[in-house]
């Protein structure tokens, strides 16, 4: 709708006797007012909830001004065009101001920011990664490294991670996982497995189990089990492997 509605007038026919009249000009902003807040609810979708529509709307009306104050149809653009890239410039650079960038890194992205921006007018589409580099006068491998280096940083409050249940805003805290906390499914398993490996060492033939309670239950080691029970360290080695073959067989056929 908006955009049917702003092809209805020959916008570059305002600028074909000079500078457009103050009435003209208020025509103009008035009637690009809906596309800023187009372009901004389509930007908001994507931002964290600190980041205010009403914020991004008034950047993108300082975008306008600045559109219909410079914009110069000798050059050929097409004004709707241009005050499109103008608006979500001046939002973005809003947005570049609540980042904790150096400022070479602020520096280097406006000047490819300003370049995209040249070359999307000039060529009526976004340009191609190759042709921004032959702007900037880079080769491909110091582009990337430069496009790696600006890739955005976005600062995001804890609580805006939370999300939203049953219409409210939840903190991000109630979806952090209490390190101390039990959970209960897992104890419950965990119960339910020692009920199982308890009743299977009750299973086994007296030496066998004597071996495994000894070790896993007593903390015994195999050569204090071999005094107990009268029998070389190796022979207990050997009971001790035929119990957990055995446990490992029948814990399998319970399961």
């Amino acid at each position: 709708m908006v955009i049917q509605a702003l092809e209805q007038e020959q916008w570059e026919d305002y600028w074909q006797t000079g500078t457009p009249s103050r009435k003209e000009r208020d025509h103009i902003i008035r009637t690009f007012l809906p596309l800023s807040r187009a372009i901004a609810r389509k930007l908001k979708a994507g931002l964290p909830a600190s980041v205010e529509y009403d914020d991004l709307v008034s950047s993108g009306v300082i975008g306008l001004i600045a559109a219909v104050d410079r914009f110069d149809p000798d050059k050929g653009f097409n004004f709707k065009r241009y005050a499109a890239i103008r608006i979500r410039g001046a939002m973005l650079d809003d947005l570049r101001q609540m980042d904790w960038a150096p400022r070479s890194v602020r520096r280097d992205e406006s000047q490819l920011s300003s370049t995209r921006k040249d070359l999307e007018l000039e060529l009526g589409r976004k340009p191609t990664q190759e042709e921004l580099a032959g702007r900037l006068g880079l080769d491909r491998d110091k582009f990337s490294r430069l496009v790696r280096r600006l890739k955005p940083q976005r600062v995001v409050r804890f609580e805006d991670m939370g999300g939203k249940a049953d219409g409210e805003r939840q903190s991000g805290l109630n979806f952090v996982a209490d390190q101390k906390a039990v959970d209960p499914v897992r104890e419950s398993e965990l119960k339910e497995a020692y009920r199982l490996l308890a009743k299977t060492v009750e299973g086994l033939r007296d030496r066998l189990r004597q071996v495994i309670t000894l070790y896993y239950f007593d903390d015994l080691n195999l050569k204090e089990i071999a005094l107990i029970l009268g029998v070389t360290e190796s022979r207990v080695s050997q009971i001790h492997s035929e119990s957990l073959k055995l446990l490992n067989k029948r814990l399998r056929n319970d399961v």
